[in-house]
């Protein structure tokens, strides 16, 4: 980053760009809601992997209850 300003300003001086478009270039803020939004969706991936590689026995766990239970529940009913 160091190296990519230092190139950006000493290329700003050769040019004649003055300070004040150099600090107008810097300040600018487009793409910014693009940095935020890949931001949003890396947090969301991540969430999401987590929950699938941490919370998968207990999904599993849950699943297999439910199930265990829904067939009790058919073998008193009287279900084949």
């Amino acid at each position: 980053m160091l190296a990519e300003f230092t190139r950006f300003s000493s290329n700003c001086c050769m040019t004649g760009m003055g300070a004040s478009q150099l600090i107008h270039i810097l300040r600018d803020e487009q793409g910014q809601d693009l940095i935020e939004y890949s931001l949003l969706m890396t947090f969301i991936a991540i969430a999401c992997l987590a929950y699938f590689s941490l919370g998968h026995n207990a999904t599993a766990g849950i699943t297999s209850t439910a199930n265990s239970q829904l067939v009790v529940a058919n073998s008193i009913a009287g279900g084949s």
